[in-house]
């Protein structure tokens, strides 16, 4: 685009007599470029016109006020309620359109909402310190570790999808996420795995309750990890309840179950750390 100075340039080369070409290889445009420019010498510039249509409804400072609602008690609202809820507030009429284009046009977006498991504030701490206590963990710290971990399978869906209104970036804020609990009776498939071998994979019909979650620790994790380690090091293999240096869930029971859910418990919190202890 030609600046109001090339277009006088332009017109006065004209006049003192040089050719278009050479005029257009002087100002760095095209030769047809200089043609338009002389043969209307009075047209205005592109952005010099004044521009056409109307005004948009929703201004940067209403787009602004959208978000704000959109972004707190609106986050689960759908675009119609919040286009009810806009014009109960301003007085003002906008349709379901207008109110999605104003939205996208401040970078909020109708997406699924994601599931995570409904987590109190206390425990939220508890995951957070554990973390932090582990922040520099090096590679050989953590093939100590025995992993294990679950999960359900249904016939049927039982969660519906929820949207909410998000930017780029908002995944998993927590006024984003749509907790789920889990009732249903189904099938569970239980496994676990360290940074040696994988452990056995035990299917389990039926409810999973804290009894039934420390019974799997107790006939599986703690000899999947006896049974791997020990291998490991040169010890022998046993039986839960045999002496296992670095495991205190062994070193307690000593030859009898653990009776009761929690003693299970207690154990389990305490065998993620001290497989730390355990020698390579």
């Amino acid at each position: 685009m030609l600046t109001p100075d090339q277009r006088e340039s332009i017109i006065r080369a004209s006049k003192l007599g040089y050719s278009n070409r050479s005029i257009a290889k002087v100002v760095g445009c095209h030769h047809r470029t200089v043609s338009v420019v002389l043969s209307e010498p009075s047209r205005p510039l592109p952005n010099t016109l004044k521009k056409r249509g109307r005004h948009p409804l929703l201004a940067s400072p209403d787009r602004q006020r959208l978000k704000d609602f959109a972004t707190n008690e609106g986050r689960h609202f759908t675009a119609n309620e919040i286009r009810l809820a806009w014009e109960e507030a301003s007085g003002q009429l906008a349709s379901e359109k207008t109110i999605r284009r104003a939205l996208h046009k401040v970078g909020l977006y109708s997406r699924v909402a994601r599931q995570k498991p409904l987590i109190n504030d206390e425990n939220k701490a508890k995951r957070l310190a554990w973390c932090l206590e582990r922040e520099h963990w090096t590679v050989s710290d953590w093939r100590k570790v025995f992993f294990t971990d679950e999960k359900s399978f249904t016939q049927f869906r039982t969660k519906a999808c929820s949207r909410v209104w998000r930017a780029p970036g908002e995944d998993f804020h927590s006024n984003c996420l749509v907790p789920t609990v889990s009732r249903s009776v189904s099938c569970m498939v239980w496994g676990g795995f360290c940074w040696k071998e994988r452990g056995p994979l035990v299917v389990h019909s039926g409810s999973v309750t804290g009894a039934v979650h420390a019974k799997l620790l107790e006939d599986y994790a703690i000899p999947s990890f006896k049974n791997i380690f020990s291998r490991g090091t040169g010890q022998r293999a046993g039986a839960h309840g045999e002496s296992c240096p670095g495991c205190s869930c062994c070193q307690e029971s000593q030859g009898s179950a653990v009776a009761g859910v929690q003693p299970r418990l207690e154990s389990h919190r305490k065998f993620v750390g001290d497989i730390r202890k355990k020698p390579a």
